[in-house]
């Protein structure tokens, strides 16, 4: 027969099983988030995979609705940067209900005013604002409070090694701490994003190619029917014949 526990070991088996059960949960939500992010991805991925180009508009803005539900962002937004210009551009914007847009407001956002910024999206890093309240006062501060952000998250977008962009978030009814999963996940989305504009942009060259070539012949048709060929030798004949 097994010995009997004392009270005492039976207070610290109870409190080993309790912490075991709140280590399980905590493993348990992770696993469920992970699930449930491989999802949207998944989804999004599906989405996007040969589509017509006609829907590539139509496809990247219901894929940055589903992003920003992912991370529970009130607005969500895909930016273009021109470094000649010197500007961002709002490219694409999905806000949840009851949130005022900002794209039609900042299509030509000065990147000056975010030195720190866009040096952080060079290097590849992220950028992280739990509470805009916090920085401190400048150009910066003021333009995020004027779209009463109060939490934001922007990671940086690469084509080949080339900086092109980013994809945002911003939390405007209360502050979001964003994790490294959704970090993480957000970078995924990311490439989705420029491989299906990159897609976008090599039909549209094809096409113009092709648009292209189909003017020069007609051009060489409208200029043979023009000059005057001699049907047996296929010669031009000049002023002189």
């Amino acid at each position: 027969m097994s010995e009997k526990m004392s009270y005492d070991e039976l207070v610290k088996r109870n409190r080993e099983l309790e912490a075991a059960e709140v280590r399980w949960n905590h493993t348990k939500e992770k696993f469920d988030i992970q699930k449930k992010s491989y999802k949207v991805l998944m989804d999004i991925s599906s989405n996007c995979i040969n589509i017509p180009l006609d829907d590539v508009e139509s496809a990247i803005q219901s894929s940055l609705k589903a992003i920003g539900e992912f991370v529970s962002a009130d607005r969500a937004y895909i930016f273009k940067y021109d470094f000649d210009k010197r500007i961002g551009i709002n490219r694409y914007e999905w806000c949840e209900k009851g949130i005022e847009p900002q794209i039609h407001n900042l299509q030509q956002s000065p990147i000056d005013a975010f030195p720190e910024w866009v040096a952080s999206h060079r290097q590849g890093d992220p950028v992280v604002i739990n509470m805009i309240s916090d920085l401190v006062p400048g150009q910066m501060k003021k333009i995020l409070e004027e779209q009463q952000i109060q939490s934001l998250l922007s990671v940086p977008m690469f084509e080949d090694e080339s900086l092109v962009g980013f994809s945002g978030f911003d939390s405007v009814r209360k502050p979001h701490n964003y994790t490294q999963n959704e970090i993480d996940i957000i970078r995924i989305f990311g490439k989705i994003i420029v491989s299906l504009n990159l897609r976008s942009n090599r039909d549209k060259e094809r096409k113009q190619i092709i648009a292209d070539l189909q003017d020069a012949v007609d051009n060489i048709k409208t200029l043979s029917g023009l000059l005057p060929i001699c049907a047996k030798c296929k010669k031009i004949r000049d002023d002189k014949g």
